[in-house]
């Protein structure tokens, strides 16, 4: 029953955003991350929608993005590799 739900999960959002993801690294780089890879492995996918244009956002942003980078790199991180991913919506 649970590969059915994951499998349910998985297509749901390959639906709402498509097959793959542009992923920024840390390091300045690009590279491309499978969104049915996302749903199998993370336990939970957080979209923040975001604009230029706002400014609580252009506030919000780097503050978010610098906790992000921080869980990424282990800091706030237990070890538990399926976590979260945050998925930036512009």
């Amino acid at each position: 029953m649970a590969d059915n739900d994951n499998d349910n999960k998985s297509s749901t959002l390959v639906d709402l955003l498509g097959p793959k993801l542009i992923r920024n690294t840390m390091g300045g780089g690009n590279s491309e991350i499978s969104v049915a890879e996302l749903a199998r492995t993370k336990k939970t996918i957080v979209l923040y929608f975001s604009a230029h244009w706002c400014p609580p956002c252009r506030g919000f942003t780097p503050i978010l993005s610098e906790s992000y980078a921080k869980y990424e790199e282990g800091d706030n991180n237990d070890g538990d590799d399926d976590g979260f991913e945050l998925v930036f919506v512009s």
